[in-house]
Protein backbone atom coordinates (compact mmCIF):
# COMPACT_ATOMS: atom_id res chain seq x y z
CA UNK A 1 0.00 0.00 0.00
CA UNK A 2 1.60 3.46 -0.69
CA UNK A 3 1.99 5.30 2.35
CA UNK A 4 1.23 9.69 2.42
CA UNK A 5 2.00 12.13 5.10
CA UNK A 6 0.20 15.89 5.00
CA UNK A 7 1.84 18.01 6.94
CA UNK A 8 0.52 21.51 7.39
CA UNK A 9 1.34 24.57 9.31
CA UNK A 10 0.72 23.99 13.12
CA UNK A 11 1.46 28.11 13.85
CA UNK A 12 -1.61 28.94 11.94
CA UNK A 13 -4.90 29.82 13.85
CA UNK A 14 -8.31 28.04 12.59
CA UNK A 15 -8.70 24.37 11.23
CA UNK A 16 -8.68 25.55 7.18
CA UNK A 17 -5.79 23.37 6.85
CA UNK A 18 -6.93 19.96 8.92
CA UNK A 19 -10.61 20.73 6.83
CA UNK A 20 -8.14 20.22 3.43
CA UNK A 21 -6.01 17.10 4.90
CA UNK A 22 -9.16 15.38 5.35
CA UNK A 23 -10.57 15.96 1.78
CA UNK A 24 -7.33 14.44 0.58
CA UNK A 25 -7.79 11.81 3.27
CA UNK A 26 -10.97 11.05 1.98
CA UNK A 27 -10.08 11.32 -1.69
CA UNK A 28 -6.93 8.93 -1.69
CA UNK A 29 -8.44 6.44 0.25
CA UNK A 30 -10.33 4.24 -2.65
CA UNK A 31 -7.30 4.91 -4.27
CA UNK A 32 -5.60 2.54 -2.00
CA UNK A 33 -3.49 5.38 -0.47
CA UNK A 34 -2.81 5.10 3.61
CA UNK A 35 -2.48 8.80 4.63
CA UNK A 36 -1.23 10.63 8.08
CA UNK A 37 -1.42 14.13 8.94
CA UNK A 38 1.21 15.89 10.91
CA UNK A 39 1.44 19.68 11.69
CA UNK A 40 5.59 20.95 11.03
CA UNK A 41 5.91 21.82 14.67
CA UNK A 42 5.95 18.26 15.87
CA UNK A 43 8.56 17.86 17.84
CA UNK A 44 9.28 14.53 15.66
CA UNK A 45 10.72 16.79 13.29
CA UNK A 46 13.35 18.33 14.95
CA UNK A 47 15.02 15.54 14.74
CA UNK A 48 16.80 13.79 11.71
CA UNK A 49 13.68 11.89 10.14
CA UNK A 50 15.13 8.27 10.21
CA UNK A 51 15.45 8.48 14.10
CA UNK A 52 12.29 10.05 14.91
CA UNK A 53 10.21 7.56 12.59
CA UNK A 54 10.16 4.05 11.83
CA UNK A 55 9.36 4.20 8.24
CA UNK A 56 8.77 7.58 6.06
CA UNK A 57 6.31 7.35 3.82
CA UNK A 58 6.17 7.29 -0.14
CA UNK A 59 5.02 10.82 -0.45
CA UNK A 60 4.65 14.07 1.28
CA UNK A 61 2.11 16.62 0.74
CA UNK A 62 2.63 20.58 2.02
CA UNK A 63 0.14 22.33 3.04
CA UNK A 64 2.97 24.76 4.06
CA UNK A 65 5.67 26.78 3.15
CA UNK A 66 8.16 24.84 5.20
CA UNK A 67 10.82 24.42 2.48
CA UNK A 68 13.17 23.62 4.59
CA UNK A 69 11.57 20.49 6.03
CA UNK A 70 10.60 19.70 2.60
CA UNK A 71 13.97 19.69 1.66
CA UNK A 72 14.91 16.74 4.58
CA UNK A 73 12.03 14.43 3.05
CA UNK A 74 13.50 14.86 -0.50
CA UNK A 75 17.36 13.89 1.40
CA UNK A 76 15.18 10.90 2.80
CA UNK A 77 14.41 9.94 -0.49
CA UNK A 78 10.62 11.04 -0.41
CA UNK A 79 8.46 12.29 -3.09
CA UNK A 80 7.72 15.67 -1.84
CA UNK A 81 4.29 17.65 -3.42
CA UNK A 82 5.63 20.66 -3.82
CA UNK A 83 9.14 20.34 -3.92
CA UNK A 84 11.26 22.85 -1.56
CA UNK A 85 13.03 24.70 -4.57
CA UNK A 86 8.99 25.31 -5.85
CA UNK A 87 8.11 26.62 -2.64
CA UNK A 88 10.63 28.78 -2.22
CA UNK A 89 10.08 30.18 -5.72
CA UNK A 90 6.15 30.73 -4.92
CA UNK A 91 6.81 32.30 -1.73
CA UNK A 92 8.83 34.89 -3.37
CA UNK A 93 6.45 37.10 -6.10
CA UNK A 94 9.28 38.81 -7.29
CA UNK A 95 11.16 35.54 -8.33
CA UNK A 96 7.68 34.10 -9.25
CA UNK A 97 6.98 36.80 -11.37
CA UNK A 98 10.12 36.52 -13.11
CA UNK A 99 10.28 32.73 -13.69
CA UNK A 100 7.04 32.74 -15.42
CA UNK A 101 8.08 36.32 -17.57
CA UNK A 102 11.26 33.87 -18.50
CA UNK A 103 8.69 30.68 -19.16
CA UNK A 104 6.08 33.48 -21.34
CA UNK A 105 3.59 31.86 -19.47
CA UNK A 106 0.17 34.77 -19.91
CA UNK A 107 0.11 36.80 -16.53
CA UNK A 108 -1.40 40.39 -15.82
CA UNK A 109 1.52 43.19 -16.58
CA UNK A 110 3.21 43.54 -13.44
CA UNK A 111 5.83 46.08 -12.51
CA UNK A 112 8.03 45.18 -9.43
CA UNK A 113 9.08 47.74 -7.26
CA UNK A 114 12.88 49.00 -6.03
CA UNK A 115 14.00 46.68 -3.23
CA UNK A 116 13.76 48.71 0.03
CA UNK A 117 13.49 48.32 3.86
CA UNK A 118 10.89 48.58 6.39
CA UNK A 119 9.72 52.39 6.83
CA UNK A 120 11.27 53.40 3.70
CA UNK A 121 9.03 51.08 0.93
CA UNK A 122 7.34 54.35 0.14
CA UNK A 123 7.43 55.06 -4.14
CA UNK A 124 8.20 58.33 -4.98
CA UNK A 125 5.59 60.30 -6.46
CA UNK A 126 6.90 60.31 -10.17
CA UNK A 127 7.78 56.76 -9.89
CA UNK A 128 3.98 55.96 -8.88
CA UNK A 129 3.11 58.44 -11.65
CA UNK A 130 4.90 55.83 -14.34
CA UNK A 131 3.68 52.59 -12.59
CA UNK A 132 -0.29 54.14 -12.87
CA UNK A 133 0.10 55.79 -16.40
CA UNK A 134 1.45 52.14 -17.31
CA UNK A 135 -1.18 50.10 -15.48
CA UNK A 136 -4.14 51.98 -14.78
CA UNK A 137 -6.72 52.44 -11.80
CA UNK A 138 -7.81 50.38 -9.97
CA UNK A 139 -4.35 48.27 -9.30
CA UNK A 140 -3.49 45.64 -6.94
CA UNK A 141 -0.29 46.09 -4.75
CA UNK A 142 1.34 42.79 -3.08
CA UNK A 143 4.57 42.32 -0.97
CA UNK A 144 7.03 40.49 -2.11
CA UNK A 145 6.71 37.48 0.67
CA UNK A 146 3.65 35.99 1.61
CA UNK A 147 -0.22 35.69 0.56
CA UNK A 148 -2.05 33.55 3.33
CA UNK A 149 -3.80 35.43 6.06
CA UNK A 150 -6.18 35.51 8.26
CA UNK A 151 -9.06 37.99 9.62
CA UNK A 152 -7.38 40.71 11.95
CA UNK A 153 -3.73 39.47 10.90
CA UNK A 154 -1.38 40.67 8.68
CA UNK A 155 -2.63 40.87 4.66
CA UNK A 156 -0.11 40.60 1.61
CA UNK A 157 -2.55 41.51 -1.08
CA UNK A 158 -3.93 45.32 -1.26
CA UNK A 159 -6.25 46.68 -3.78
CA UNK A 160 -5.99 50.36 -4.27
CA UNK A 161 -9.23 52.34 -6.37
CA UNK A 162 -7.00 55.53 -6.56
CA UNK A 163 -3.46 56.54 -6.94
CA UNK A 164 -3.07 58.46 -3.15
CA UNK A 165 -4.49 55.18 -2.51
CA UNK A 166 -2.03 53.13 -3.86
CA UNK A 167 0.81 55.68 -2.66
CA UNK A 168 -0.29 54.95 0.80
CA UNK A 169 -0.24 51.21 0.33
CA UNK A 170 2.96 51.43 -0.85
CA UNK A 171 4.40 52.71 1.32
CA UNK A 172 2.69 50.89 4.71
CA UNK A 173 3.58 47.34 3.96
CA UNK A 174 5.94 46.15 6.55
CA UNK A 175 8.05 43.84 4.87
CA UNK A 176 11.65 44.20 3.85
CA UNK A 177 11.01 43.64 0.58
CA UNK A 178 9.98 44.78 -2.67
CA UNK A 179 6.02 45.30 -3.65
CA UNK A 180 4.50 43.67 -6.86
CA UNK A 181 2.38 46.12 -8.47
CA UNK A 182 -0.19 44.38 -10.93
CA UNK A 183 -3.27 46.13 -12.77
CA UNK A 184 -6.49 44.87 -11.40
CA UNK A 185 -8.41 44.16 -14.36
CA UNK A 186 -6.99 40.18 -15.09
CA UNK A 187 -9.75 39.86 -11.55
CA UNK A 188 -12.07 41.35 -13.71
CA UNK A 189 -11.69 39.49 -17.22
CA UNK A 190 -11.58 36.09 -15.25
CA UNK A 191 -14.99 36.91 -13.84
CA UNK A 192 -13.81 36.63 -10.11
CA UNK A 193 -15.18 38.70 -7.28
CA UNK A 194 -13.09 41.56 -6.11
CA UNK A 195 -10.42 39.53 -4.41
CA UNK A 196 -9.24 41.88 -1.79
CA UNK A 197 -11.66 43.72 0.86
CA UNK A 198 -9.70 43.28 3.88
CA UNK A 199 -7.90 46.51 3.04
CA UNK A 200 -9.64 48.98 0.44
CA UNK A 201 -8.62 52.74 0.30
Amino acid sequence: MLTSWIIYNGTLPGTKFERQANLITQAAEPLGIQTETFRNDDVRFLLPLDESFDALPHAVFFFDKDAALAERFEASGCLTMNRSDVIRLCDDKVAQTLAFQRANLPMPETIIAPKSFPKSVTLSDEALHVVTERLGLPLIVKEAHGGHCHAQQHSAYYYAKYRASAHTLTGSVSYPVRAVLALCLCFRLCRCRRPLRRRDL
